[in-house]
């Protein structure tokens, strides 16, 4: 009599549960008769899951009980801050659940979620749902299970620059910034270059950060200079940053790469190198490192000059350190007042560039010259009257003011020969009248 009340209680004890949603509970006596269903958490993978990615949450589906029964469903309903993932199910049909089908036996389902970008690390909990097919979750059993969310620290470095000029100061500005799930602190950023080719002036090249947040950056400037010497080309930038990794309790070691455009520094200068009958020769030179590409000199529209016939000279390409000569007809209303030259080149990273030079010109210009193009021409860049002078001009000019002396030499030359010769003459012809007397 009392073994067949127990029984008829432990009936009514899982007609309560099942009333309240919960298959599970204990026995007092032989459980062939029943179905006894248990949920538990096999693992999640990672561990912890990180906050922001992707995680798989495994869960068995066990029967303490000897009866066995079908038609079972197994759901999770994710809340916070745990998401479903598109394409994922969240519910799985097991079908049927044997009698004593626990430990290595249990049914494992597998799910995988989302853990929510701005959660914080801990631990949380998610609820599984047993059911049968056709019934409603809340019918079944449910257990609250707990996943383990941690934060992932997370950084990227980028630079404002591309291009630097040699031997001009230049502000370069790395952005740091947080891009993982948790605060970054205690971080140490450094940076070098291939062969030393920039360097930071004014401080050293290692910035400490102390924290970080989420979604937050840091600004970093140096003050930078890439040295004259520097051959003008693409340069390997190593930026290193080291920060705490609370998840593993050590130092996160990071490196980027960049590669930044090292340019040689290109200027010309242009001087007066002489004038013959209204043409005016110019030098032109590059003085700086890089070679330079479809170089074109002009005269643009200005007050006090004028140009007759072609106001463009095509020099071509001009090498850093080399020059050459531009001609062009020229008048003038202010001879004192500087000459306006346009020089356009392609630049060694391929842009087009015009600049603008003033050239002093001589106030009076009576020298003769020839000019040449040739760009190997030797050159004279002596002083003088108005500036350089084209030096076969400065040949002409002494030949021609010499010939007057020359002439004048030659006929005095002459005269003396005359006379010479007269004298002579005279000493031989009294010789012979003085024998003809005896």
């Amino acid at each position: 009599m009392y073994k067949k009340s127990l029984k008829i209680g432990s009936v009514m004890l899982i007609m309560l549960f099942s009333i309240m949603g919960n298959y599970a509970y204990t026995f007092y006596e032989d459980v062939d008769d029943y179905v006894i269903l248990n949920i538990n958490k096999v693992n999640q993978d990672p561990d912890p899951a990180i906050a922001g990615d992707v995680f798989d949450l495994r869960v068995s589906i066990e029967n303490d009980g000897g009866n066995g029964e079908g038609d079972f469903i197994v759901e999770v309903e994710p809340s916070y801050p745990f998401e479903e993932i598109e394409g994922e199910d969240l519910i799985q049909d097991i079908g049927i659940i044997n009698g004593y089908e626990d430990g290595n036996d249990a049914i494992i389902a597998k799910f995988k979620l989302r853990v929510s970008e701005d959660a914080t690390e801990g631990d949380y909990p998610i609820e599984v749902h047993i059911y049968k097919k056709g019934e409603d979750a809340s019918s079944g059993y449910t257990k609250e299970i707990t996943v383990t969310v941690g934060n992932e620290e997370s950084a990227e470095v980028s630079l404002d620059a591309d291009e630097l000029v040699a031997g001009d100061k230049t502000y370069v500005t790395f952005t740091i910034e947080n891009t993982g799930s948790a605060p970054i602190k205690n971080l140490e950023f450094s940076w070098e270059s291939e062969n030393n080719a920039i360097l930071p002036l004014g401080s050293g090249n290692l910035k400490t950060i102390s924290y970080i947040g989420v979604g937050s950056s840091v600004d970093v400037t140096y003050t930078v200079l890439a040295s004259t010497d520097v051959d003008p080309g693409i340069y390997e930038l190593t930026m290193d940053l080291t920060y705490d990794d609370s998840l593993n309790n050590t130092k996160e070691e990071v490196e980027h790469l960049a590669g930044i455009l090292v340019l040689g520094k290109t200027d010309f200068e242009v001087s007066y190198s002489g004038e013959d009958s209204g043409e005016y020769t110019l030098t032109v030179m590059n003085v700086g490192k890089s070679d330079v590409n479809s170089v074109i000199v002009s005269i643009p529209e200005q007050d006090a000059w004028s140009v007759s016939g072609v106001s463009t000279s095509i020099i071509g390409n001009l090498d850093g350190g080399d020059y050459t000569f531009s001609n062009f007809e020229l008048s003038t209303t202010q001879s004192d007042s500087p000459l306006i030259v346009e020089i356009t080149y392609t630049s060694p990273e391929g842009d087009r560039v015009t600049i603008q030079k003033e050239v002093e010109m001589p106030s009076e210009t009576a020298v003769v010259s020839m000019s040449s193009d040739d760009s190997n021409a030797p050159q004279d860049f002596a002083s003088g009257p108005g500036g350089n002078r084209n030096p076969l001009s400065t040949i002409q000019n002494s030949i021609t003011s010499a010939i007057p002396y020359v002439i004048g030499g030659l006929v005095a030359l002459a005269a003396i020969a005359v006379f010479v010769y007269r004298i002579i003459k005279r000493k031989k012809l009294a010789k012979q009248n003085k024998n003809k007397t005896e």
